[in-house]
């Protein structure tokens, strides 16, 4: 979010997110019509294998099409009608694209005469053909293409279908022609044209002209899913968090193959900070992909891997995270239908990659500390290990960052690949550009005569600006300036940035801390321990605290373990504490407020720590304070004895199916 694109993207994801527009509605409708046609002209006698393998097409039975056309084929290798049926299914049935286009260029020069035109009675196969191989090359990204066979269809069987053009043009960077296209669309007066220019021009100018496609989708009565999820990612571009959630809840009860609404349902909540809403879309999300014709997994599947990996990090699994964020980087999704590049998707991956790594890192070195020095060396040796991947990691982050794509300006960026993560998470790019190059960036972005990308309010795109010099102020160690910028960014952000803002919170209570500033300190980092305690792992930072008197010997043996750990800093002047209250081991803040508590059957539950019962106490002390907090409406504030603590761990039930094991 962080990395306003030029059209509608999630929240990873978006935002990525650069995650931007589904399917373009062109290319959906436009071939679906055309195959569901009755047969007339040409048609296969009644009962061939031919009539038979179009009906299981027609029916989405593609094994027993693919079955009857492999069958036709058999007996009439010039049958057009059979490669036509083996394509579709390859297309549809298996996402097998480049086999299927193949096949449509076989059926193309099956039912095409020498000059171009069809052979007489073979009409209807060919315009099918042109049809399906307009459709399958813009699934494979080749534009040209597939402005070259929506010529030859207007030229030959529809002089409108002028919309069909306005996607491959804006994804080759040609703005001006996709909008003169888009205007031919418009002024054709059919209510398809309008559609599919009106999405052209969404992907182009944000959320007003999102909003128009919505408005025309409910005027004429189509399926709406698509129009739904589209303004809504474009409503929280724009700001407007409560009518993106009102939408997308909407888009999920008129779903469309494809689209997926939970995917952006959960990004948002991610956003949030409501962290069990998260995970119960991101559980949909996942069944919607597994349930989603093999052709939509082929540009979606990763996607929903990018998010599930967003959660489980969230909800303190960074291990399952990795597997899920891995894989989506080992098969990355097309992005032909998405308004992003694929380098921006792949690199808003590996962004996450590292983030993850390094929470795995600080992880293994809290174990360290507090573990026995059987664990110790092991321990420091895999937290090495992540620290060099997630180096790698960022690595292919910076080809994107340094061909511009940290922030996008009002002039075209279609040539530009933009890093659109989770504004919560986008920041981490700050690090790997350089605090020393951020900042004059910023300066230059905030004065662009051009202003914001449409469809963006000057004053948001500023906030979320604000946030990125404030992040390179922190990192250049000038804590008076990381103070004041912080305050200005917060100030400005939307409230619903709940993970942004208490990343930036985290950031200025330690430069609090560094300038002796302790009330503030305590406040800021009560924040943080409230809303996201699992920021301070994942920054690396570390809360300071000192040990609370009393308690029996085990329980101050295992609270001196923690606070030698990365996440404590040992200072007697420090407002938060840790130390035993009724058998367990317990964070407390000012005033004797209880934050977290570890208790001896979860030291129990913690394996590879030694024998030490104060050391798996001091692990399992560490995985409570720092696990994250769930909303409200979804806390157990009552204990054994009366005392209010939130239940901070999400349940590994509501995890399940983020990311299940391959074949799972």
């Amino acid at each position: 979010m962080l990395s306003p694109s030029r059209s509608p993207r999630s929240a990873r994801r978006t935002a990525r997110p650069a995650l931007a527009v589904a399917v373009a509605v062109a290319l959906v409708l436009g071939p679906a019509a055309a195959v569901a046609e009755p047969a007339r002209a040409g048609a296969p006698p009644a009962g061939s294998d031919e009539a038979e393998a179009l009906r299981a097409a027609q029916e989405g039975r593609f094994v027993r099409a693919r079955e009857l056309a492999e069958r036709a084929l058999a007996k009439n290798p010039r049958s057009a009608v059979g490669e036509l049926v083996l394509g579709r299914a390859l297309h549809d049935g298996e996402g097998n694209t480049p086999l299927a286009l193949a096949s449509f260029r076989r059926a193309l020069a099956l039912t095409e005469s020498p000059g171009g035109v069809a052979r007489p009675g073979q009409e209807r196969w060919h315009r099918e053909a042109l049809y399906h191989l307009m459709w399958a090359s813009s699934d494979l990204g080749r534009f040209e293409q597939t402005l070259a066979y929506a010529a030859r269809v207007r030229a030959l069987y529809d002089p409108f279908l002028h919309g069909l053009d306005v996607w491959p043009l804006m994804k080759l960077g040609r703005e001006q022609e996709a909008r003169a296209a888009a205007a031919r669309a418009l002024a054709t007066g059919d209510p398809l044209e309008e559609v599919i220019g009106r999405n052209g021009l969404c992907a182009l100018d944000g959320y007003p002209a999102c909003v128009a496609v919505l408005e025309a989708v409910r005027r004429y009565d189509f399926p709406a899913g698509l129009a739904l999820r589209n303004a809504a990612v474009s409503a929280q571009d724009a700001g407007r968090f409560d009518e993106a959630e009102r939408l997308l809840l909407e888009s999920t009860r008129v779903p469309d193959e494809e689209s997926n609404p939970w995917r952006d349902l959960a990004a948002l909540y991610a956003a949030e900070g409501r962290l069990g809403e998260a995970a119960s879309a991101a559980r949909a999300m996942s069944l919607a992909v597994r349930a989603a014709p093999r052709r939509v997994q082929q540009y979606t599947r990763a996607q929903a891997l990018f998010t599930s990996a967003q959660v489980l990090l969230l909800a303190g699994h960074p291990d399952r995270a990795l597997d899920a964020v891995g894989r989506a980087l080992d098969e990355p999704d097309r992005a032909a239908h998405w308004s992003g590049s694929e380098e921006a998707t792949i690199a808003e991956s590996a962004l996450l990659e590292r983030a993850i790594r390094r929470t795995l890192a600080e992880l293994l070195d809290e174990r360290a500390a507090v573990c026995g020095w059987s664990a110790t060396i092991p321990a420091r040796a895999a937290a090495g290990g992540q620290r060099l991947r997630a180096w790698y990691a960022g690595r292919r982050v910076a080809p994107v960052l340094l061909a511009g794509g940290l922030e996008a300006s009002n002039e075209s960026t279609a040539t530009v690949p933009q890093l659109a993560a989770p504004s919560w998470l986008q920041l981490d790019a700050v690090a790997l550009l350089g605090p020393a190059a951020v900042r004059p960036l910023v300066e230059r972005w905030l004065h662009e005569p051009a202003g914001p990308p449409a469809g963006q309010p000057r004053e948001l795109r500023a906030a979320y600006l604000a946030a990125l010099r404030a992040e390179a102020v922190c990192l250049a160690g000038e804590d008076p300036d990381c103070l004041v910028e912080g305050r200005a960014a917060r100030a400005s952000l939307p409230a619903e940035e709940v993970l942004l803002r208490v990343r930036l919170a985290a950031r200025m209570a330690a430069a609090a801390w560094r300038l002796g500033r302790i009330d503030e300190s305590a406040e800021l980092f009560e924040e943080v321990l409230e809303r996201d305690p699992g920021a301070l792992r994942r920054l690396g930072l570390a809360l300071p605290a000192r040990p609370r008197p009393g308690g029996d010997p085990a329980a101050q043996r295992a609270a001196a373990r923690v606070l030698g750990s990365p996440r404590f800093e040992l200072d007697a002047a420090a407002p938060f504490a840790v130390g035993e209250a009724g058998r367990r081991l317990c964070l407390f803040a000012r005033g004797d407020t209880l934050l977290a508590c570890a208790t001896p059957a979860d030291a129990g539950a913690i394996e590879g720590c030694g024998e030490a019962p104060e050391a798996r106490l001091a692990a399992a002390f560490l995985d409570a304070a720092f696990a994250p907090r769930l909303d409200l409406s979804q806390q157990d504030l009552t204990t054994l004895d009366g005392t209010a603590v939130a239940e901070r761990r999400v349940a590994p039930e509501a995890l399940e199916l983020l990311a299940p094991a391959p074949g799972r």
